[in-house]
């Protein structure tokens, strides 16, 4: 289970995994990120899970392909590098997955305000060598929103004012 990284630069740091079918990579001593030199490096792998779902339309109960569902455990880390994608079925996978609480964060890519997911955040809890298959991602069809945001003591509109929601945001113009 030895490696080595030849010609790593003096100074550097690198985020470093490894991966195992059936396995995920679980935090030693809080550790995800490593420094040129450093000797007591440890990847560990444990037992995993897997999160299985759907993405539909609420209207229509229909499957909808391409939303992009990221994952981050409710402490912060196990984040995936890349998303899982919904299939043409709408269904998605997301194997090897260290056992916590999960935020499962959907994105449907170029199509705000087209479709939108009804919540921001789901959670899911995966166990070691469960697979939760019952995720279910709604999403609806989006629609605009006029917002004005006014001084409280003016009623003025204010500009360059960020509003946020989900993942979008937006800057208020001089109305």
């Amino acid at each position: 289970g030895l490696f080595r990284i030849e010609n790593f630069p003096p100074g550097a740091h690198a985020g470093l995994s490894a991966s195992k079918d059936g396995k995920a990579q679980q935090k030693k001593n809080g550790m995800w990120d490593f420094h040129s030199g450093q000797k007591d490096i440890e990847l560990v792998l444990g037992p995993a899970g897997n999160i299985e779902g759907k993405v539909v339309v609420v209207e229509t109960g229909r499957p909808l392909a391409g939303v992009k569902i990221q994952i981050m455990s409710t402490t912060g880390s196990g984040r995936l590098p890349e998303p899982a994608v919904s299939g043409s079925d709408g269904t998605f996978r997301i194997p090897d997955v260290e056992p916590a609480e999960y935020n499962i964060m959907p994105t449907v890519p170029g199509s705000s305000p087209d479709w939108m997911p009804t919540t921001d955040v789901e959670l899911v809890t995966v166990r070691a060598g469960k697979t939760p298959g019952n995720v279910l991602i709604q999403v609806s069809k989006g629609a605009l929103v006029k917002v004005t945001v006014v001084a409280t003591n003016r009623r003025e509109p204010l500009a360059d004012v960020a509003v946020s929601s989900g993942g979008s945001t937006v800057y208020t113009d001089t109305n």
